[in-house]
């Protein structure tokens, strides 16, 4: 595994460049956005669909992942 965080890793000279892009890129959507992503989701997907039901049991399983600070 620490292997492959490793390989996981940008080069200090790119790092920079990624992070500015990933910011210009958060703002525009933020931008653009009408509602939270919550409120995407839930209008895209509605919760008696499967995929809406789907979602929901995913963002429930990730609530129930301990974090560091947690374990």
């Amino acid at each position: 595994m620490p292997f492959l965080l490793g390989q996981a890793r940008l080069p200090a000279n790119l790092a920079g460049d990624v992070q500015t892009m990933a910011g210009k890129l958060i703002e525009t959507l933020r931008a653009k956005s009408k509602g939270g992503s919550v409120e995407g989701l839930i209008h895209e997907f509605s919760l008696s669909s499967q995929e809406g039901v789907a979602l929901m049991c995913i963002a429930e399983a990730l609530l129930r992942i301990p974090d560091r600070t947690t374990r």
